[in-house]
């Protein structure tokens, strides 16, 4: 199933009940200024009492979210997620130190 709109994503994410799942697939992630390679990075909006944001790190909780973009912390590490309208994505991870990894790919509704 596509997207229905980033409103829907958003939706979703702010949603405590998490009536629908999120799913974003990365294909590429770009590592502070070396050249950018291929990845599998994803995250989805799991079920559950409050908004989270699951990644192969752990869950993230969603601290700020605005219509096209949610900020989420947690596993030593803060997430910025960037949607547009089609469900195009990207995400960046800041870690201490600092340190930035960025990653583009799509999102889209699951039923």
């Amino acid at each position: 199933m596509g997207l229905r709109g980033l409103g829907a994503i958003l939706a979703l994410v702010a949603s405590p009940a998490g009536a629908a799942q999120i799913s974003c697939l990365f294909d590429t992630e770009c590592f502070e200024n070396e050249v950018c390679a291929e990845s599998e990075f994803y995250l989805e909006v799991p079920d559950g009492e409050r908004p989270l944001l699951g990644t192969i790190f752990g869950n993230m909780d969603v601290l700020y979210q605005t219509d096209s973009s949610v900020l989420a912390e947690g596993e030593g590490m803060q997430m910025l997620l960037s949607l547009n309208e089609e469900g195009v994505a990207r995400a960046s991870v800041h870690l201490p130190g600092p340190m930035v990894t960025t990653y583009l790919g799509q999102c889209e509704v699951v039923e």
